[in-house]
């Protein structure tokens, strides 16, 4: 009982100290809708309409100190082939995506920020590891370096808004009928150390995540172990012309790579950019084994082969803002597979225009197509339409 109180207690000072400062609150309203059809023979089509309210509760006067939460209830209706009405499902998903207690900290001109509870963590590829979770993160910022530390665990999330890539002996197994579904479980260790600008404004440093298959309450992934290793370099080459690249090695009954190099030039017009890019997933091959992400990613647009394994691609996207209210890019890819099957997979472009037509409401519009050269199942052409209004 004095344990409960003790509790309490804190919890009636924090929120009467957040009724002294500014209590920050808002939301959206989201509709999605994508048409897409494989060989523009049967068209389908997905619906999305969602809720997100999120909430920031300051604990000081700086607002160095707060609770910050994020909810979201969506409506989902999908229906694969026109020509066959009966096929479809509809279901509804809550999701807490966020839910943390942050501190910003000066100590002798550095800053710590400390991260606690629920929140979203992407590794420095962006591929890796894109994952909401539970857990704790410390960052260190000086003039010289920056420092992180991350430990977290999957399985109390929602495996309808994050999904992972799992072992072939894990026993997890979603309820996609439900509205939340506890996810596949993992616990999630991270460091991460960079020196910002060490010369010439080249920013160099390294990563290191350790995932360690566990226990839950929808299955186990206990004795599904890897870890990845990643080395990043980026800074400007010249005058508006600027470089990004990484390397990652994974360890999981062997070694396989994954290697992301991007050249972007910014011209001094309409903020406009154009980037070269470049990413090779290894496949099996001599004594490399298939990349494997921990979270999963779609890597292409085809219908059936999503994730970034056995892959190389290179793309050119272009993006220019003509109005300061509206956006739009452009871009393709060629993919080969990266295996030792090495070959010509196919070809991809997309597509988008956004236009912020009020403060509060976006409008967005996407294209995107996929054909593979070996396989026509895979070929995919989609058209979605996003409106977005912020309240």
């Amino acid at each position: 009982m004095k344990l409960i109180k003790k509790i309490t207690t804190v919890l009636a000072c924090l929120g009467l100290s957040a009724t002294v400062f500014a209590v920050d609150f808002g939301g959206s309203l989201d509709n999605y809708t994508k048409l897409s059809t494989s060989n523009f023979e049967n068209w389908g089509i997905s619906q999305q309409d969602g809720l997100t309210a999120w909430l920031k509760i300051p604990f000081n006067q700086q607002g160095s100190l707060y609770l910050a939460t994020e909810g979201t209830l969506f409506y989902r209706y999908n229906l694969p082939d026109f020509s066959n009405t009966s096929k479809y499902t509809s279901d509804f998903m809550v999701d807490i995506g966020l839910f943390k207690l942050g501190g910003v900290f000066n100590i002798r001109d550095n800053l710590l920020q400390l991260n606690l509870g629920r929140f979203y963590l992407t590794d420095v590829t962006g591929l890796v590891l894109s994952q909401t979770a539970d857990g704790a993160q410390g960052v260190f910022t000086s003039d010289t370096f920056k420092a992180s530390v991350y430990v977290a665990y999957t399985g109390f999330t929602n495996a309808l808004f994050g999904t992972m890539n799992n072992g072939p002996t894990s026993t997890f197994v979603p309820d996609y009928k439900k509205v939340y579904c506890f996810n596949s479980p993992y616990i999630v260790t991270g460091a991460t150390i960079s020196a910002p600008y060490l010369f010439a404004n080249q920013t160099i440093g390294a990563e290191v995540y350790g995932m360690f298959g566990t226990g839950g309450l929808r299955g186990s992934n206990s004795g599904y172990n890897r870890g990845y290793a990643t080395v990043f370099m980026n800074g400007p080459i010249v005058k508006n012309l600027f470089y990004t690249l990484t390397t990652t090695l994974a360890f999981n009954n062997g070694v396989s790579n994954l290697t992301i190099g991007t050249i972007t030039y910014y011209p001094d017009f309409k903020s406009a950019s154009i980037s070269l890019n470049a990413i090779y997933a290894s496949g099996e091959t001599g004594g490399i084994k298939a990349f494997k992400a921990f979270s999963s990613n779609v890597a292409t647009y085809a219908r059936n082969q999503p994730e970034y394994t056995n892959m190389l691609k290179f793309g050119l996207r272009g993006s220019i803002k003509p109005i300061d209210s509206l956006y739009t890019s452009v871009g393709t890819d060629v993919v080969f597979d990266s295996g030792k099957d090495f070959g010509f997979r196919g070809v991809q472009w997309d597509a988008s225009v956004k236009y912020q037509i009020f403060t509060d409401l976006q409008l967005a519009f996407v294209a995107k197509q996929f054909f593979d050269v070996k396989k026509d199942t895979n070929n995919n052409t989609s058209f979605s339409i996003n409106a977005s209004l912020a309240f």
